[in-house]
């Protein structure tokens, strides 16, 4: 009995170990849910709060709102052509080279020229000489050395890149809420090749590249991989490939109960398990939800993959979105009211961070910052030269989503409305449209026209020196051409006919969209139109239209510059009026009969009644036969007088 007892115990604890065991095995994970982060609901003048709305902006594009502007394949040739672009400083990771020199790149690190104006932390101002000498000597001291191989970082949640390896927010003023020392900052699972590090009070920092920038970031969460395969197999992807998600909203949030919360802002992608690694306690989730993995990191700061189950009712897409107007509008206004982050901070973006995350939810690539943008290849359009009337025509041909820039700023086209232009983007300050130069402070994703302005007064139409827009040039010959009149009647002027040309039923620009050159449109004959497409347009038309005699003319009223034909080039038997002899058709004619029953009188007035003349106009009036024919007008005059004389006696 004591042994049956003893078994069972043993067979109890066995039970026990076993469940706790499995306890512990259970696959941790992260579930996610959309952000509730603080918005601005604040409107500009003139702006509704329908209007902050993407399905208001859909009815009115130039462009039919769900054309593709771009395939994936398209995609890929843009992002290739960006990278080998001059000055776009986007990188291929893969590409660059894996060996380098540890100790001339800390060197070089270390040499940075100390900010020489003041600086502030928490509105106190430093020492900048001592601040950043004591990190130029740590970077000496604490950095790779010899010759080294890249190591291969992936970012476990949202970094912040910066010039230097520091946490602090350093701001130009004692009020400036600006960190001026970052750059850019990097989403979750994004990849960072590292090659060059710093410790600093304990704290270890990375140096290195990102696609589309380079600079210092905390080594807080960034997970080293220890091969490149694993690298490149948590965020390599295909853009035509659906094996993944793409975050098309503002932002999503990864919890757990006993880690740090994850962020996943705007175009982060998260690989997909496949159906056959998910782990068997999760598998009853992936009917309703996306299972996902990413990199977090263990104590050693090694890559681990994480899992997270996400509704599918969020934010999300699987695959890159095709890229449309629709779908550009939708993922643009799902940031409305989001605060504005210079360089990315606070988990926030700048102007240029939203357009680059709204495109990368396409599979796209751009540049980091608005400079680098409008080095973008191909697709960008200088229009700083540009008269403004055209500048707004052009503008208004664009799809929604065009890129438009000036000095500082970037913003995505909506459309027209109201014969006014209008846009999205994450600004700091503007000036209203009307009323005095008063900045206004904004800080968030907002619409506006481009009828507001700058501190100077001027319109943003007026500051806007430059475009991209993703749709590949339409060719002419896709429109209408309306000639306003084919037939014009001559008249030794230049003729200038009305032209429309109509993409789809909407009205192009001559000087926005097309130029346009008439030729052969001052004498008898055919004119032509030739039209060459420019900007958003491309290709050439030729189009004519017949300039005609008008038939209704006599010969004598002949327009200006027409010449009396030559006498060789008469045909034969037409004389010219000038050689004294007068054609038997253009004698003056005279009624030969007179009834018996009228007087002398009646009958003179019969006469002249009937009197025709063989010439008109300005021609006959130089010839020798006006002034005979003025004299003979006289005497039957002076006649007729004294008739009547004679009649009034009897």
């Amino acid at each position: 009995m004591k042994t049956k007892i003893k078994y069972i115990l043993l067979l109890s604890v066995v039970i026990i170990i076993s469940v706790a065991c499995n306890v512990n095995a259970a696959t941790p994970y992260f579930t996610g849910r959309k952000s509730e982060h603080p918005r601005k609901q604040e409107y500009l003048n003139g702006i509704t709060e329908e209007m902050c709305t993407s399905s208001y902006w859909k009815d009115k594009n130039f462009i039919e709102i769900n054309k593709q502007l771009m395939t994936g394949a398209q995609i890929n040739v843009l992002n290739r052509k960006i990278v080998d672009g001059s000055g776009t400083m986007v990188f291929d990771l893969e590409e660059l080279q894996e060996n380098f020199d540890a100790d001339q790149r800390r060197e070089s690190l270390a040499s940075a020229q100390i900010p020489s104006r003041d600086l502030y932390i928490k509105g106190q101002k430093i020492d900048n000489q001592a601040y950043f000498s004591k990190i130029k000597q740590a970077i000496l001291e604490t950095g790779y050395t010899g010759q080294q191989q890249s190591k291969y970082g992936i970012c476990t949640n949202r970094v912040n890149m910066k010039d230097w390896p520091i946490d602090d927010v350093i701001g130009y003023s004692a009020t400036d809420t600006d960190d001026e020392m970052q750059s850019s900052a990097m989403n979750t699972n994004e990849p960072f090749l590292i090659r060059a590090k710093c410790e600093i009070d304990g704290q270890i920092f990375y140096w290195g590249y990102s696609t589309n920038c380079n600079g210092w970031v905390s080594g807080k969460n960034v997970a080293i991989c220890e091969t490149k395969q694993e690298w490149t197999d948590y965020w390599k992807v295909d853009t035509n490939a659906n094996n993944f998600l793409t975050v098309i909203g503002s932002r999503i949030i990864l919890e757990n109960a006993n880690l740090q919360p994850v962020s996943l802002m705007l175009g982060t992608v998260l690989k997909l398990v496949p159906k056959e690694e998910i782990p068997a306690d999760l598998a009853s989730q992936a009917t309703t939800n996306y299972i996902v993995y990413f990199a977090s990191k263990d104590e050693a700061g090694k890559a681990i993959k994480t899992y997270a189950v996400l509704n599918k009712s969020l934010e999300l897409n699987q695959g890159y979105m095709k890229l449309t107007q629709n779908n550009i509008l939708d993922v643009a206004f799902s940031c409305i009211g989001d605060e504005y982050g210079w360089g990315g901070m606070n988990g926030n973006m700048d102007c240029s961070l939203y357009t680059r995350s709204i495109y990368k939810c396409f599979g796209l690539e751009l540049p980091r910052n608005t400079t680098w943008q409008q080095k973008v290849p191909e697709k960008y359009t200088d229009v700083s030269t540009m008269e403004i009337e055209d500048k707004k025509n052009y503008i208004s041909t664009l799809p929604a989503g065009s890129l438009l820039y000036f000095n500082g700023h970037t913003m995505a086209y909506l459309g027209m409305d109201k014969d006014k232009n209008f846009v999205v983007s994450d600004l700091g300050t503007v000036v209203d449209e009307i009323g005095d130069v008063a900045v206004k402070s904004v800080y968030a994703v907002t619409v506006n026209s481009l009828d507001v302005r700058r501190g100077d007064g001027l319109t943003w139409l007026n500051h806007i020196n430059g475009v991209i827009s993703f749709l590949d040039p339409i060719n002419l010959n896709e429109c209408e051409v309306e000639i306003e009149n084919e037939k014009l009647i001559y008249d030794g002027t230049e003729k200038n006919p009305k032209v429309t040309i109509k993409y789809e039923g909407k009205e192009i620009y001559e000087g926005a969209n097309f130029n346009m050159k008439i030729s052969n449109n001052v004498n008898v004959g055919t004119a032509t139109i030739e039209i060459s497409g420019i900007n958003n347009f491309k290709g050439k038309i030729t189009k004519n239209f017949e300039i005609e005699k008008d038939s209704e003319k006599q010969e004598g009223n002949k327009p200006e510059g027409e010449e009396n034909p030559k006498e060789e080039d008469k045909p034969e038997g037409e004389k010219n009026p000038d050689d004294g002899e007068q054609s038997e058709d253009k004698k003056i004619e005279y009624q030969e009969e007179q009834p018996e029953n009228k007087t002398p009188l009646e009958a003179m007035k019969d006469s002249l009644a009937n009197l025709k003349l063989p010439f008109t106009g300005a021609g006959y009036i130089s010839t020798p036969y006006f002034l005979i024919h003025i004299l003979a007008i006289l005497i039957v005059f002076a006649i007729y007088r004294a008739i009547c004389r004679k009649e009034n006696k009897k």
